[in-house]
C-alpha cells in the first residue's frame, strides 16, 4: 500500500484530487485473476471506486502502460490535472475535548461543527 500511495499519490481519476480515504483497486479483477500487483492496482477515492464498482464507469491499462477510464457509455474520460478540494483540510483536524475518553456519547453536532472550522477557507 506505501509503494502505490507512493506511485499515485491519491485518487488517479481524472480530475480529482483526493489523497484521502482512498482504496486500491484491482483493474483486473481478483476474483477474474488478476494479481495484486502494483502494475495492476490503482488509487481510487471511496466516491469513484464505488462508481466503478456500482456505477458503470471502467478503468482500464493501455498497451502503453497509461490509465484509461471510460463512462458507462463508453466514452473514454479525458486525463485531466487534479482539482484542488475545498472539502479536504490541509491540515490536521484537531478534535480537541470531543475525545475525552468518558465513555459518554458522540455529540453529532459538536463534531459537524469542528469539521466546518477545520476546513473553513483562512484569510
Amino acid at each position: 500500500m506505501r509503494a502505490l500511495d507512493a506511485r499515485d499519490q491519491g485518487c488517479r481519476f481524472p480530475g480529482c484530487g483526493s489523497r484521502r480515504w482512498v482504496d486500491a483497486h484491482h483493474i483486473h479483477h481478483w476474483a477474474s485473476g488478476g494479481r495484486t500487483s502494483l502494475d495492476n492496482l490503482v488509487l481510487l477515492c471511496r466516491h469513484h471506486h464505488r462508481l466503478v464498482h456500482e456505477g458503470g464507469y471502467s478503468v482500464r491499462r493501455t498497451a502503453a502502460g497509461e490509465l484509461e477510464f471510460r463512462r458507462p457509455d463508453g466514452r473514454v474520460i479525458p486525463v485531466s490535472p487534479p482539482v484542488p478540494r475545498p472539502c479536504e483540510p490541509s491540515g490536521a483536524i484537531h478534535a480537541g475535548p470531543l475525545l475525552s475518553g468518558t465513555g459518554e456519547r458522540m455529540d453529532l453536532a459538536v463534531c459537524v461543527d469542528a469539521v466546518f472550522a477545520a476546513t473553513r477557507p483562512r484569510g
